[in-house]
């Protein structure tokens, strides 16, 4: 995800400053193999996508209270993602968690390599790509 989509979707330009700067970061992470970078990052640009979708699409209010596993409930309930993609969203939820050292310690069976990464980045193009046409 190396260059900056169009975000002229988003009209909150808040929320479409801190995406672009993830965006650009999750490229820059993508290219030096900041592997563990990309699964964090990715996890919070999902996050960003799906408030972003609830509250434009849906005027969906207070989502800041629900956390990554409620929006993607919620995404799939208002038909935004599939149920595939719903289940395959839940791995990067997990991925995001690494940024707690304890999660990380407590599994050492977390892979945190560049297929994963491709991974979590394949996945943010299929819901970026959806929120376009949805929102």
């Amino acid at each position: 995800m190396g260059n900056i989509i169009d975000l002229n979707f988003i009209n909150d330009s808040n929320f479409k400053k801190i995406l672009e700067r993830d965006l650009l970061e999750l490229g820059i992470a993508l290219e030096n193999n900041a592997y563990k970078s990309v699964l964090i990052l990715s996890g919070s640009i999902l996050e960003a996508i799906l408030v972003i979708y609830l509250t434009e699409k849906k005027k969906l209010e207070q989502l800041e209270k629900k956390n990554l596993n409620e929006l993607i409930e919620m995404s799939y309930k208002e038909g935004l993602i599939d149920e595939t993609t719903k289940n395959i969203s839940s791995v990067i939820k997990d991925y995001r968690n690494l940024i707690h050292p304890g999660k990380e310690t407590r599994n050492l069976n977390y892979l945190i390599d560049k297929e994963h990464s491709n991974i979590a980045n394949s996945l943010l193009i299929i819901i970026l790509n959806l929120s376009l046409i949805h929102i």
